[in-house]
């Protein structure tokens, strides 16, 4: 595995550079934007303040490189040349792939752990009173967080047997907390501000949700576990002098959200290590048959979302049938979906139709009730009552 991971650095090094140099380039053109560095006062002098769009920077251009060499590290699984090439090397499958998936994460870090490095000590001789220590807090969240949002990547990714489905594969498994939070934001508890009117704190804020909204913005927030890391980064060193301490504060829904987060990196690590035992090389650019892909992103996505916009416009609702449809023509590679098929899509369709309706009229219940006093809270009571785990 050593002796593997040696001849990769040597024959990816080209890579390596590229990425330090694009990394400088664009962390030192941040950090001479004007008003990037801003002097101000405060009660105990003059402060320089760190712009948050230097860390904003910092966590786009991470994330967005982690998800590109995902595709680049393992597309060799999607070949049955460069498969059956890999899987004659004397080492073990699940070792060959722990090796690829370590090197794509150096690959990444190491240019940009020198790049930032470099960037934030030029900090220095132009504003001495920049606090350090911030920028390393900054740092030890970004690539922890990283290191996990990577595993997922890289579980997702290698379910699907070519590229565009491992590509497709990550986009859906990106929305699909966000689609299955939001049924419930929206449509259950109602607690989302941009869900009104659908909401109830408008029309009956005797009944509680608590545990339903708390369980359904956890799985929110793990989706925003990158921002925890700016919050926090930004605010350590947002007070520039050592002699002023900051406390942070973090809800109780971010902490279980992240743990979330962590938990689902660290089953994606594990998940990846035993599935790569059973990868073979003649699957290789055929169908993607995971049970981690097609068929559980295309049901939970579409009709998720159907339940979502069951108050808006009916071309929404048409748009997401069609995408149906479109997701099963990618899935079997053909235009022609035979019989099976089309009983699945017909049953995800039924099942968006009625989720779409759902959606629609259980609003327009609370929207009645709410507008009309004499019918009281009826409807309302009748609803929540059913829903209500408080």
């Amino acid at each position: 595995m050593k002796s593997f991971l040696k001849y990769l650095i040597k024959k990816r090094f080209p890579v390596y550079l590229s990425a330090f140099v694009i990394f400088l380039i664009l962390f030192f053109s941040i950090n001479n934007v004007p008003n990037m560095l801003r002097e101000t006062n405060s009660e105990n002098g003059k402060i320089y303040i760190v712009s948050s769009a230097i860390f904003l920077v910092y966590i786009i251009s991470f994330a967005i490189a982690l998800g590109v060499i995902v595709p680049f590290e393992f597309a060799f699984k999607m070949k049955n040349i460069t498969a059956n090439q890999a899987y004659s090397l004397p080492i073990k499958r699940e070792r060959l792939y722990l090796t690829k998936f370590i090197f794509g994460f150096l690959e990444i870090v190491v240019p940009f752990t020198l790049a930032y490095g470099i960037s934030v000590v030029s900090l220095l001789p132009i504003h001495p009173y920049v606090n350090m220590l911030g920028f390393l807090v900054f740092y030890g969240l970004l690539i922890v967080i990283g290191l996990l949002f990577y595993s997922f990547e890289v579980f997702v990714y290698c379910q699907a047997n070519n590229v565009v489905d491992g590509i497709i594969f990550i986009a859906l498994a990106s929305i699909l907390p966000f689609a299955v939070a939001f049924v419930v934001l929206f449509d259950i508890t109602g607690t989302s501000t941009v869900a009104y009117p659908f909401n109830p704190s408008h029309f009956c804020p005797e009944y509680s949700f608590s545990i339903a909204d708390d369980i359904a913005k956890c799985v929110l927030y793990h989706n925003h576990v990158f921002a925890v890391t700016f919050t926090y980064g930004y605010g350590y060193h947002d007070i520039i002098y050592k002699s002023v301490s900051y406390k942070f504060t973090m809800d109780a829904q971010y902490i279980v959200g992240i743990c979330f987060f962590v938990a689902l990196g660290i089953a994606s690590f594990i998940g990846q290590f035993f599935a790569s035992k059973n990868y073979k090389s003649e699957d290789a650019g055929q169908r993607s048959e995971s049970w981690f892909g097609y068929k559980l992103y295309i049901p939970i996505v579409i009709i998720s979302f159907s339940h979502i916009i069951g108050n808006a416009s009916v071309v929404f609702y048409f748009i997401c049938l069609i995408s149906a449809y479109l997701l099963y023509v990618l899935y079997k590679r053909s235009f022609k979906l035979n019989k099976k098929t089309w009983i699945i899509l017909a049953c995800v369709l039924i099942g968006a139709t009625v989720a779409y309706v759902v959606g629609f009229t259980s609003q327009d219940i609370i929207r009645h009730n709410y507008y009309n006093k004499r019918y009281g809270n009826y409807y309302t009571e009748v609803l929540f009552n059913s829903i209500s785990l408080a």
